[in-house]
């Protein structure tokens, strides 16, 4: 058999070798409505660096949102809220560490029959508060009924005495007003692992072929 031959006999079979799926991710972007409310205790320096003036962020998922989802909980591929600030780069995102033990972030959405959002409660409190004797913190709350956002920080120098300055700071911001959630959906190839097998035993009995007929009769 020519070489030629050899290369007519394989190329179905190395065709075979093709990702014969398609896996869907969906990107969940969300704007809030501005905050109408703010508190500021401690170092006001300090906690103004750390105000946001309306919640952003973006979910990953799986899969795209299903159609009649009524207060679904779900758990992303992963998580961005208010990164831009001092804390919430650090402990805003899913590579965060928990707040406590069991404190899993919150995110139950609703869908009406086109799977568009119709509600959402996300509900995330993320820092460092064991282990250290300067805990922080950062959380955010997005609902349909409106958002807020916290970010604090302490140390045992918040206890000196009246008129000395710490860096101690504790902010709270809400509103009342629904924010904004655009969507996108994302395809990656994906390898069926049965065709994949199927391909490979085809592969290697078309090599045996090629062998055997190399052979001397």
């Amino acid at each position: 058999m020519t070489h030629s031959n050899r290369l007519r006999l394989l190329a179905p079979i190395l065709v075979t070798f093709h990702p014969v799926a398609f896996a869907q991710t969906e990107t969940l972007d969300y704007v809030g409505s501005a905050f109408t409310s703010l508190t500021i205790s401690g170092n006001v320096s300090n906690g103004l660096r750390n105000v946001v003036p309306e919640n952003t962020g973006e979910v990953v998922l799986s899969a795209p949102l299903g159609d009649n989802l009524n207060n679904a909980v779900l758990k992303p591929i992963s998580w961005s809220f208010d990164s831009t600030t001092q804390f919430g780069g650090l402990y805003l995102n899913s590579n965060s560490p928990l707040a406590a033990p069991g404190a899993s972030p919150l995110f139950m959405f609703s869908t009406d029959a086109n799977g568009v959002l119709t509600g959402w409660n996300v509900d995330i409190v993320a820092g460092i508060f064991s282990g250290t004797n300067s805990p922080s913190f950062a959380a955010v709350t997005i609902m349909n009924a409106g958002d807020a956002y916290a970010s604090g920080f302490s140390s045992p120098s918040c206890a000196a005495p009246p008129g000395v300055v710490t860096p101690c700071f504790r902010i709270a911001e809400s509103n009342s007003a629904p924010g904004h959630w655009s969507a996108s959906i994302s395809s990656a190839p994906e390898i069926d692992s049965a065709s994949a097998a199927g391909a490979l035993t085809l592969f290697l009995g078309a090599l045996a072929i090629l062998r055997s007929k190399r052979r001397p009769g």
